[in-house]
């Protein structure tokens, strides 16, 4: 079994198994990989890729600024 997400998004300190591929098929072994830290962060940047721009943070708060300071002037 492997995790896609971590293949996609390897962090190279980590020792991950499901990255190279593991046959530990235990039920309790693939909730820990779902809560790892490594998995949350390789969740976390195939949703920042997948997350159009206009739709990031980023831009929203951007946005909001720009608001502010056209409102303020």
């Amino acid at each position: 079994m492997i995790c896609s997400v971590c293949q996609q998004f390897p962090r190279d300190k980590d020792e991950n198994a499901f990255v190279k591929g593991t046959t530990y098929l235990k039920i309790d072994g693939i909730q820990a990989h779902e809560v790892s830290e490594s998995h949350i962060q390789a969740n976390s940047r195939d949703s920042a890729l997948k997350t159009p721009v206009h739709r990031s943070a980023a831009c929203k708060t951007l946005t909001a600024l720009k608001r502010q300071t056209m409102t303020n002037s």
